[in-house]
């Protein structure tokens, strides 16, 4: 069987792309401003990080050196506090992405607004589940350095980015169903 496979599809292009990530970000975005204010109220007693630290720095004349920030930072567990909230930000993340992968046939809001979904670079099938996992976390590669691996979606004739070489996926351009 070739890893090759042409299929009479056409890859979503890296604008359309661009879109559909565009509009994801911002559904995310307006998911965590809510979550961040109620942990940040919760973890840091109603005060925002900030101005926790500046206090600290203000009390201290503003000469600390790094033993003295870490051990504030290590007395009050704001470090551990702020370790959570990353973790708990990247689960609504990979959560979301996650779902809609799964749920709705490789298609998150944005990439349904934008009539793109991913699948399965040799079958053109839905992506599984492990290709979901493997595909979320190779963002972070593709970021890295300076978003190339993003850039290069542009410059490759399946319109593929280092995350869907890694997980093995494609986005495709869904086509347009004529009503009869």
């Amino acid at each position: 069987m070739s890893q090759n496979i042409e299929y009479n599809v056409e890859y979503a292009s890296f604008a359309r792309r661009i879109i559909a990530s565009t509009i994801d970000i911002i559904i995310i975005t307006l998911i965590m401003i809510p979550v961040g204010v109620i942990f940040n109220f919760l973890m840091y007693d109603g005060r925002q990080l900030s101005d926790i630290i500046s206090t600290f720095f203000n009390a201290s004349g503003g000469n600390v050196d790094a033993g003295e920030l870490w051990e504030f930072l290590r007395s009050r567990h704001i470090i551990t506090k702020w370790l959570m909230m990353q973790f708990i930000t990247a689960s609504i993340i990979f959560g979301f992405l996650f779902w809609f992968w799964i749920k709705k046939d490789g298609a998150t809001p944005g990439k349904m607004i934008a009539r793109c979904r991913i699948v399965d670079a040799k079958t053109a099938n839905s992506i599984s589940t492990k290709q979901s996992i493997i595909r979320a976390f190779s963002y972070i590669l593709s970021a890295i350095p300076f978003c190339i691996g993003f850039i290069m979606i542009d410059f490759n004739k399946r319109k593929r980015g280092i995350h869907d070489l890694i997980a093995g996926t494609v986005v495709i351009k869904e086509k347009k169903v004529q009503k009869t």
